[in-house]
Protein backbone atom coordinates (compact mmCIF):
# COMPACT_ATOMS: atom_id res chain seq x y z
CA UNK A 1 0.00 0.00 0.00
CA UNK A 2 1.41 3.33 -0.92
CA UNK A 3 2.06 5.84 1.63
CA UNK A 4 1.38 9.57 1.62
CA UNK A 5 4.36 11.40 0.97
CA UNK A 6 3.60 14.23 3.51
CA UNK A 7 3.08 11.19 6.14
CA UNK A 8 6.32 9.24 5.24
CA UNK A 9 8.11 12.87 6.09
CA UNK A 10 6.87 13.23 8.90
CA UNK A 11 7.54 9.68 9.87
CA UNK A 12 11.32 10.16 9.08
CA UNK A 13 13.40 10.74 11.99
CA UNK A 14 14.88 14.42 12.22
CA UNK A 15 17.99 13.56 11.76
CA UNK A 16 18.19 11.93 8.97
CA UNK A 17 16.68 15.42 7.35
CA UNK A 18 19.90 17.42 8.84
CA UNK A 19 22.31 14.62 7.20
CA UNK A 20 20.83 14.99 4.07
CA UNK A 21 21.06 18.99 4.28
CA UNK A 22 24.27 18.67 5.30
CA UNK A 23 25.49 16.55 2.48
CA UNK A 24 23.95 18.75 -0.17
CA UNK A 25 25.61 21.52 1.67
CA UNK A 26 28.83 20.18 1.62
CA UNK A 27 29.11 19.27 -2.20
CA UNK A 28 27.52 22.88 -3.13
CA UNK A 29 30.75 24.29 -1.51
CA UNK A 30 33.23 21.65 -2.74
CA UNK A 31 32.21 22.36 -5.99
CA UNK A 32 31.78 26.25 -4.96
CA UNK A 33 35.55 26.14 -3.66
CA UNK A 34 36.85 24.06 -6.92
CA UNK A 35 35.59 26.79 -9.47
CA UNK A 36 36.89 29.46 -7.21
CA UNK A 37 40.29 27.51 -6.95
CA UNK A 38 40.66 26.44 -10.68
CA UNK A 39 38.67 30.08 -12.11
CA UNK A 40 35.57 31.20 -12.21
CA UNK A 41 34.34 30.64 -15.70
CA UNK A 42 31.39 32.47 -17.60
CA UNK A 43 30.25 32.28 -21.13
CA UNK A 44 32.29 33.93 -23.63
CA UNK A 45 31.93 33.77 -27.14
CA UNK A 46 29.48 31.32 -28.94
CA UNK A 47 28.43 30.51 -25.45
CA UNK A 48 31.50 28.98 -24.68
CA UNK A 49 32.78 29.42 -20.98
CA UNK A 50 35.51 31.62 -20.55
CA UNK A 51 38.43 31.51 -18.17
CA UNK A 52 38.74 34.44 -15.72
CA UNK A 53 42.37 34.28 -14.42
CA UNK A 54 43.22 35.75 -11.14
CA UNK A 55 46.57 36.70 -13.30
CA UNK A 56 45.17 38.31 -15.78
CA UNK A 57 42.63 41.78 -15.21
CA UNK A 58 40.58 42.26 -18.26
CA UNK A 59 39.44 46.53 -18.34
CA UNK A 60 38.09 45.42 -21.83
CA UNK A 61 35.26 42.83 -22.70
CA UNK A 62 36.61 39.53 -23.82
CA UNK A 63 33.56 39.25 -26.19
CA UNK A 64 34.25 38.33 -29.36
CA UNK A 65 37.78 37.14 -29.42
CA UNK A 66 38.79 34.49 -31.93
CA UNK A 67 38.51 30.91 -30.43
CA UNK A 68 41.15 30.02 -28.22
CA UNK A 69 42.31 33.35 -27.69
CA UNK A 70 40.99 34.16 -24.28
CA UNK A 71 42.44 30.92 -22.78
CA UNK A 72 46.05 31.82 -24.45
CA UNK A 73 46.24 34.95 -23.16
CA UNK A 74 45.04 32.99 -19.69
CA UNK A 75 48.22 30.51 -20.26
CA UNK A 76 50.20 33.05 -20.77
CA UNK A 77 49.50 35.60 -17.79
CA UNK A 78 50.02 32.07 -15.92
CA UNK A 79 53.75 31.65 -16.89
CA UNK A 80 54.05 35.54 -16.11
CA UNK A 81 52.74 35.38 -12.84
CA UNK A 82 55.12 32.13 -11.90
CA UNK A 83 58.14 34.34 -13.14
CA UNK A 84 57.26 37.82 -12.01
CA UNK A 85 54.50 37.98 -9.61
CA UNK A 86 52.41 40.14 -11.60
CA UNK A 87 49.34 40.10 -13.37
CA UNK A 88 48.58 41.36 -17.19
CA UNK A 89 45.97 44.08 -17.93
CA UNK A 90 44.30 43.37 -20.96
CA UNK A 91 42.75 47.21 -22.30
CA UNK A 92 41.41 45.95 -25.75
CA UNK A 93 40.56 43.19 -27.36
CA UNK A 94 38.11 42.91 -30.17
CA UNK A 95 37.09 45.88 -32.26
CA UNK A 96 34.20 46.66 -34.51
CA UNK A 97 35.13 48.66 -37.86
CA UNK A 98 33.94 52.32 -36.17
CA UNK A 99 35.84 51.78 -33.09
CA UNK A 100 39.02 50.99 -35.09
CA UNK A 101 38.18 54.04 -37.23
CA UNK A 102 37.63 56.31 -33.59
CA UNK A 103 41.00 55.18 -32.57
CA UNK A 104 42.77 56.16 -36.04
CA UNK A 105 41.33 59.38 -35.65
CA UNK A 106 43.27 60.42 -32.72
CA UNK A 107 46.56 58.99 -33.78
CA UNK A 108 49.77 60.84 -34.91
CA UNK A 109 51.09 60.11 -38.67
CA UNK A 110 54.03 58.67 -37.08
CA UNK A 111 51.72 56.12 -35.03
CA UNK A 112 49.60 54.90 -37.91
CA UNK A 113 52.80 54.64 -40.27
CA UNK A 114 54.75 52.79 -37.58
CA UNK A 115 51.64 49.90 -37.05
CA UNK A 116 50.02 50.28 -40.20
CA UNK A 117 52.78 50.17 -42.99
CA UNK A 118 55.25 47.58 -41.80
CA UNK A 119 54.33 45.76 -44.37
CA UNK A 120 54.23 48.50 -47.49
CA UNK A 121 52.04 51.69 -47.28
CA UNK A 122 48.35 51.30 -47.89
CA UNK A 123 45.91 53.57 -49.71
CA UNK A 124 44.14 54.06 -46.76
CA UNK A 125 47.01 55.48 -44.57
CA UNK A 126 47.80 57.54 -47.95
CA UNK A 127 44.07 58.86 -47.69
CA UNK A 128 44.00 59.64 -43.59
CA UNK A 129 47.97 61.41 -43.80
CA UNK A 130 46.84 63.49 -47.14
CA UNK A 131 43.26 64.70 -45.04
CA UNK A 132 45.91 65.14 -42.23
CA UNK A 133 47.87 67.54 -44.67
CA UNK A 134 45.18 69.54 -46.14
CA UNK A 135 42.39 69.51 -43.59
CA UNK A 136 44.08 69.03 -40.63
CA UNK A 137 43.00 65.76 -38.30
CA UNK A 138 40.10 63.53 -39.56
CA UNK A 139 36.91 63.05 -37.94
CA UNK A 140 36.26 59.43 -36.84
CA UNK A 141 33.58 59.03 -39.07
CA UNK A 142 35.77 60.40 -42.03
CA UNK A 143 38.32 57.58 -41.24
CA UNK A 144 35.78 54.92 -40.79
CA UNK A 145 34.74 56.12 -44.61
CA UNK A 146 37.94 55.64 -45.73
CA UNK A 147 38.36 52.50 -43.65
CA UNK A 148 34.83 51.34 -45.27
CA UNK A 149 36.14 52.14 -48.80
CA UNK A 150 39.45 50.92 -48.99
CA UNK A 151 41.13 49.15 -51.37
CA UNK A 152 42.98 46.90 -49.35
CA UNK A 153 41.42 44.33 -47.00
CA UNK A 154 43.52 43.61 -43.91
CA UNK A 155 43.81 46.37 -41.50
CA UNK A 156 44.43 45.06 -37.55
CA UNK A 157 43.92 41.41 -36.12
CA UNK A 158 41.99 43.55 -33.66
CA UNK A 159 38.78 43.42 -36.27
CA UNK A 160 38.97 39.79 -36.57
CA UNK A 161 39.50 39.36 -32.57
CA UNK A 162 43.05 37.83 -32.75
CA UNK A 163 44.81 40.18 -30.81
CA UNK A 164 45.03 42.06 -27.70
CA UNK A 165 46.65 45.26 -26.32
CA UNK A 166 48.07 44.36 -22.89
CA UNK A 167 49.23 47.58 -20.67
CA UNK A 168 53.10 48.16 -19.99
CA UNK A 169 52.95 50.50 -17.50
CA UNK A 170 54.17 48.80 -14.01
CA UNK A 171 54.88 45.28 -16.11
CA UNK A 172 57.98 43.52 -16.46
CA UNK A 173 58.16 44.38 -20.36
CA UNK A 174 61.42 41.96 -21.41
CA UNK A 175 59.81 38.90 -19.48
CA UNK A 176 56.12 39.84 -20.69
CA UNK A 177 57.26 39.96 -24.58
CA UNK A 178 58.98 36.90 -24.14
CA UNK A 179 56.61 34.66 -22.33
CA UNK A 180 53.71 35.66 -24.77
CA UNK A 181 56.09 34.95 -27.72
CA UNK A 182 56.72 31.66 -25.71
CA UNK A 183 52.79 30.97 -26.03
CA UNK A 184 52.22 31.78 -29.84
CA UNK A 185 51.79 35.60 -29.54
CA UNK A 186 53.51 37.68 -32.06
CA UNK A 187 54.11 40.66 -30.26
CA UNK A 188 54.93 44.61 -31.14
CA UNK A 189 56.26 46.66 -28.23
CA UNK A 190 54.36 49.71 -28.84
CA UNK A 191 55.72 52.01 -26.54
CA UNK A 192 58.31 53.08 -29.47
CA UNK A 193 54.90 54.90 -30.84
CA UNK A 194 54.00 56.82 -28.21
CA UNK A 195 51.54 54.04 -26.66
CA UNK A 196 51.86 52.16 -23.47
CA UNK A 197 50.46 48.90 -24.75
CA UNK A 198 51.74 45.23 -25.81
CA UNK A 199 50.22 44.10 -28.89
CA UNK A 200 50.23 40.55 -28.91
CA UNK A 201 48.29 38.46 -32.07
CA UNK A 202 47.73 34.78 -31.54
CA UNK A 203 49.60 33.45 -34.66
CA UNK A 204 46.71 30.60 -34.56
CA UNK A 205 43.87 32.73 -34.85
CA UNK A 206 42.70 33.10 -38.83
CA UNK A 207 43.24 36.74 -39.84
CA UNK A 208 39.59 37.82 -41.31
CA UNK A 209 38.52 40.60 -43.45
CA UNK A 210 36.14 43.08 -42.02
CA UNK A 211 34.38 45.65 -43.96
CA UNK A 212 32.00 46.96 -41.54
Amino acid sequence: MSVPLFRFLRAAPLAWHWRRIASVTVLYLILLGGCRFAGEFRKGQKGLPVEDSSCVVWACDPEGLADGVTMAVNRAAKGYHQETQLSITVVSGRRTLRHQAKLMAGMTRAQLEGMYCRNGYPSYITRIVSHMSEKGPPSADGVYDILRTRKEGYISAHLSGAAVDIRSRGANVPVLKRVLSEHGFAVLDERSLGIACIHATWRAAPRLIVWE
